[in-house]
């Protein structure tokens, strides 16, 4: 802060930049410099005060002053940094998926935000919030492009590498923003990221080719047969190497004479390279280690179009010898998914023939039980027309009283069999073959024995 500062334009610029930011502004006051001339942002905030200073003590107090205020949420403002530059790297890539977080960086960024939100001062900005609630709202992918495998030494390379694949458009798996380093199973959450990834890249340098935490993602990467890509970034000894490194032609990125673009366009080849089958590679590797580890459920099993693609994908790979070739674990899977679907498939067969074999037997069970049912009924009528024909004839002979027993039987058995009340037919002949003997009829009663 001074006369000169407050009416330059460049020293305004950066001011109002950084404001937009809410980075936090020391003010330093180094000349007297009027309070009306001061910008107004700058007149509400203390500033530390060097035009007093008389004795080098002065300066020693100013000195500490200074870093006090710096050590005060230090912690707070460098993740502010953090997410900032990620955020705006993100906007000047026309907001590009593969820049988002994820993981562990996705945790901490959630947990900042909501702390940061509370403040009374250096709030988060506009573009980190959208930043953050658009990881947020991403799904997770099932698999990833990119895993980095590399020595602590190698960080500054590793990292460059890392955001140059993000930009192209990777989704990488790189543990400074996919793990917390003081993760309980950080090994396991290693392991996680290899099975999820389709490449595995492996920065070479005499302390990686070296390092026994390298050497077992190398194996682990190797058992899952994915497709290993090594990256020359210092000269190594070619007997140091694990074998499954020496297999592979590594990518050179150590000739000086060539820019760093040149060799990462290296990379992109390979990773484009036959890259259908290296991801279907990935997706069925996960669903068999699931398998695996769930004791080799059935409900884990692959169906229907699944299947079909899994069966198709293994039969090419199998034919055309495709890299990297499918593991033991992955054929043992979709092997058991069609032995289960043709198990399944068998079953159904079998009970759709018993269930028609049943609706069979039913159907002529029931066609049988109307036809007896049928000749019971004709069987009935035709008893009863019987004894209505035999009441008649006994009337037109003059033996009333034979008809009259004749009728009644008819009408018994008519009334057992209610069926036969909407009969139109039957009915007029039976009220008529009881009536007419019933009214020729004369009944005599005679006392004996008395």
């Amino acid at each position: 802060l001074s006369p000169d500062s407050i009416v330059s334009k460049y020293c305004q610029q950066e001011l109002e930049y950084a404001l937009s930011l809410k980075k936090r502004v020391i003010p330093i006051l180094v000349r007297p410099t009027p309070l009306n001339q001061q910008p107004q942002r700058l007149k509400e905030l203390q500033y530390i005060d060097l035009t007093d200073n008389e004795r080098e003590e002065d300066y020693l107090l100013d000195e500490s002053q200074l870093l006090r205020i710096l050590r005060t949420n230090e912690q707070y403002f460098n993740t502010h940094k953090v997410f900032l530059a990620k955020a705006l790297k993100w906007t000047r890539q026309h907001r590009n998926p593969s820049l988002l977080l994820r993981g562990y960086n996705l945790k901490q960024a959630e947990t900042w935000l909501k702390t940061a939100s509370k403040r009374s001062t250096y709030l988060p900005t506009k573009i980190q919030s959208e930043f953050i609630t658009e990881s947020l709202r991403q799904p997770p992918a099932e698999s990833l492009d990119v895993f980095i495998s590399y020595s602590r030494s190698d960080s500054e390379f590793a990292r460059e590498l890392n955001e140059n694949l993000q930009v192209y458009g990777k989704l990488t798996w790189f543990d400074q923003e996919s793990i917390a380093m003081a993760s309980a199973d950080f090994q396991q959450e290693i392991n996680r990221g290899i099975e999820a990834s389709d490449n595995f890249v492996f920065i070479l340098s005499p302390q990686s080719v070296n390092s026994p935490y390298c050497k077992d993602e190398v194996e682990y990467a190797a058992n899952l047969n994915k497709r290993i890509i090594t990256v020359l970034h210092q000269p190594v000894e070619v007997s140091d190497l694990h074998p499954e490194l020496a297999k592979v032609q590594w990518l050179d990125f150590t000739d000086p004479d060539r820019e760093f673009s040149d060799h990462f366009n290296q990379i992109v080849r390979v990773l484009e390279t036959d890259r259908d089958h290296v991801h279907s590679h990935t997706k069925w590797s996960q669903r068999a280690i699931e398998w695996e580890h769930k004791d080799r459920s059935e409900d884990l099993l692959l169906r229907g179009k699944e299947y079909a693609l899994a069966a198709d994908w293994l039969n090419v790979a199998l034919e055309e010898e495709k890299q990297p070739k499918p593991t033991d674990l992955q054929t043992a899977f979709i092997h058991a998914s069609g032995q289960d679907i043709k198990a399944r498939t068998e079953k159904e067969n079998a009970q759709k023939w018993r269930s028609r074999s049943l609706v069979a037997v039913l159907s002529i069970a029931v066609a049988t039980g109307f036809w007896i049912n049928a000749n019971a009924r004709k069987a009935v009528e035709k008893n009863i027309r019987t004894e209505i024909a035999a009441a008649n004839s006994s009337f037109a002979h003059g033996n009333y009283r034979a008809a009259l027993l004749n009728g009644l039987r008819a009408a018994r058995t008519f009334r057992n069999n209610d069926w036969l009340d909407k009969d139109e037919k039957i009915q007029p002949w039976l009220v008529n073959a009881i009536q007419q003997p019933l009214y020729r009829i004369h009944s005599q009663n005679r006392l004996v024995g008395h």
